[in-house]
């Protein structure tokens, strides 16, 4: 298939929101998360990582409306033609992952999610939906870990790495010892944000 002449994405300088990472499709338009329609983004260095098999056809394994069905269906599409033919931008990678995440393909978004974290190594956005993957869809905890502190490598001034690490930490693996290390972790890495992360720490 062809390709576009170059991967490309944001620039690493914008602060992400938590719901910058995998937003709800089904919410209206206008309650989702703006998308920049920045004109001049940075060049992603180019990768030997395979590119994901954009003809993967798409299965649909969740329980979910027919009106969200063809909603996913046409998002998958229309992504992937425009992967496909275009220029592709980071985040049209991270909405590919999220729509085939909510059909139920999780093999699917890992593998389209991975290849994004090869193309972004400095956005955490990637890392931490992988992480949330293996942690609340594909029971794979030891990855799950992994991929959370791979989140916070990639964005150490990302208060939401932190956020999840901890829920992670304290509601999946019952470790308050390593919950209140990556906060203080978080502390020493953003003092700025020193207020709202010992807020989880307190009793």
């Amino acid at each position: 298939f062809a390709v576009g002449p170059k991967w490309i994405k944001k620039s690493d300088n914008e602060m992400k929101a938590p719901l910058d990472l995998e937003y709800d499709v089904n919410l209206p338009d206008a309650e989702k998360p703006a998308v920049s329609e920045e004109k001049t983004p940075s060049v992603v260095s180019e990768t030997n990582y395979p590119v994901p098999n954009l003809d993967r056809p798409i299965v649909i394994y969740s329980d979910l409306p027919e009106e969200t069905r063809k909603l996913a269906r046409d998002k998958i599409t229309a992504i992937t033609r425009k992967i496909q033919t275009e220029v592709a931008f980071f985040d049209d990678w991270i909405e590919l992952g999220n729509y085939r995440k909510l059909v139920g393909d999780y093999d699917a978004a890992l593998e389209v999610w991975q290849y994004a974290s090869v193309l972004g190594p400095a956005d955490p956005v990637s890392f931490n939906n992988i992480a949330n993957l293996y942690s609340g869809y594909l029971g794979d905890y030891p990855k799950a870990e992994e991929y959370y502190l791979k989140a916070i490598k990639a964005g150490p001034t990302h208060i939401y790495g932190y956020f999840a690490a901890f829920e992670f930490y304290t509601s999946v693996l019952k470790d308050d010892k390593k919950a209140e290390d990556i906060i203080r972790q978080g502390i020493a890495a953003f003092p700025q944000a020193k207020a709202e992360l010992e807020q989880l720490l307190a009793p």
